[in-house]
């Protein structure tokens, strides 16, 4: 019996299969094989998925009419019981067991959406970290110019880095960082909150990224 779970070639009429004569019979005008050789066959009918009719070729080349065949996808199960079978060459294996392989690459397929609003599809799994991250030196440029910057390493998801220019409000009178989160209500939450202060893991980590 054929293992379900292994690669299954699904036989087509036409197709070229490798057929192994049981030695024990014999047949006028059939010229066997060298032994433990197998001789070439077309398949002439389709019962299922393991069993076939075929046109064998003998040894020497003369057509011969086989009907039932077991058509054996996995030698390994092979009986010591030397009926006759048929099976697909080793060319055809080896195709089939790529196409199955590039069939599961295609399936592990997944797409995500990172920090700075990269979405990136691809081969399962993608890398933790957008293909848009980059040093903090480059995000303290960012900041400078406007934009927002954000680290993917963070463990609250949502906040994103800042910097408050002076103005006749404010206390500070130079430039400062601040961090946001945008869940947290200032009204309802109390607590102190004053200039971010990067840690040496934020200043030497290489996935800033920019957010909208």
């Amino acid at each position: 019996m054929t293992d379900p779970t292994k690669t299954i070639i699904p036989p087509t009429v036409g197709r070229v299969v490798w057929y192994y004569p049981d030695p024990r019979s014999g047949e006028s005008g059939f010229q066997p094989p060298f032994k433990g050789a197998p001789l070439a066959a077309i398949i002439a009918c389709v019962h299922s998925a393991t069993m076939v009719n075929l046109t064998v070729f003998d040894a020497n080349g003369a057509p011969h009419s086989r009907t039932s065949v077991e058509l054996v996808h996995d030698e390994s199960e092979l009986s010591n019981d030397l009926r006759p079978f048929c099976t697909w060459m080793p060319y055809q294996k080896g195709q089939a067991a790529k196409t199955e392989a590039a069939e599961r690459r295609a399936a592990a397929v997944e797409t995500k959406t990172y920090a700075d609003g990269t979405v990136v599809t691809g081969t399962s799994p993608l890398p933790d970290l957008s293909p848009k991250t980059f040093s903090f030196g480059v995000a303290l440029d960012l900041l400078k110019d406007g934009f927002r910057v954000s680290r993917v390493g963070w463990n609250g998801k949502g906040m994103w880095l800042d910097l408050q220019l002076p103005d006749a409000g404010s206390k500070m009178t130079l430039p400062y960082l601040y961090l946001s989160y945008p869940t947290i209500d200032v009204r309802t939450t109390p607590g102190a909150r004053v200039p971010w202060l990067a840690s040496q893991t934020d200043m030497l980590a290489e996935d800033w990224v920019q957010v909208p």
